[in-house]
């Protein structure tokens, strides 16, 4: 359904399942999730998986400091 310039109504599963999608899509895949949800929508999956890979590294960096604390 055509929306114009507002932002596509997704639930919270529509979410998980795009975040998936565009987690295991390659370049030309994500220009056609682009071209379907818009630059902004990706935007924030960009966004949301970049914090989720930080938080991972942060929790195996605490982790590593823990294991070899002098």
């Amino acid at each position: 359904m055509y929306h114009g310039q507002a932002p596509c109504e997704m639930t919270s599963t529509d979410t998980i399942k795009l975040i998936d999608e565009y987690r295991n899509s390659n370049n030309k895949k994500k220009q056609i999730l682009e071209k379907t949800y818009g630059k902004r929508q990706m935007q924030l999956i960009e966004k949301y998986l970049t914090t989720e890979y930080l938080q991972v590294c942060i929790t195996k960096y605490k982790r590593f400091n823990q294991l070899y604390k002098n």
